[in-house]
């Protein structure tokens, strides 16, 4: 573990955190915020997340994705972070693209994106991680984006994410 001796805030968003120099173990760092509010969302888009809370490693975890909207959205992206003790099965992301369910992906800096075009009534979709990692980890909050305007139409909440 290591101890944090002071930290500063620098601007809006930025903070200087000193330590003592002293690492002695494999560090997770664990960042929560306070005092940030819920994003303003317009009622056009629903989405929900189910997945199981626990794996064991080498374990498959299905994904699922229901997303529902009340008019036609002409493009969207799903934005969804990927547990820090998982990764992204691309052969169940490559089977969505096939079945023509979405109409392409993307996983860049711990984050599957997921585009769909013409987006109307509901949608299921599906993909599968693999626990990787001991430990416990964050599944964040899940984002649907209107990729016209960048307007955000819809979020889940963060859960727990436990390798054994």
């Amino acid at each position: 573990y290591f101890e944090i001796t002071s930290w500063t805030k620098i601007g809006k968003n930025d903070v200087e955190v000193r330590y003592n120099g002293n690492l002695t173990a494999s560090v997770l760092l664990e960042v929560k915020e306070w005092g940030i509010g819920e994003p303003e969302i317009k009622e056009v888009v629903q989405i929900k997340r189910s997945t199981q809370s626990k794996a064991a490693i080498g374990e498959p975890v299905t994904v699922k994705l229901t997303l529902h909207s009340k008019k036609t959205v002409p493009m969207l992206t799903i934005e969804e972070n990927i547990p820090s003790n998982c990764e992204v099965n691309i052969l169940s992301l490559d089977e969505l693209k096939k079945a023509q369910k979405i109409t392409d992906y993307r996983i860049a800096d711990g984050k599957l994106y997921l585009v769909l075009v013409n987006v109307k009534e509901e949608i299921a979709l599906e993909y599968k991680l693999k626990a990787v990692r001991q430990g416990s980890g964050l599944h964040a909050g899940t984002k649907v984006i209107n990729a016209a305007n960048g307007e955000l139409l819809a979020t889940t909440i963060s859960l727990p994410f436990t390798v054994n």
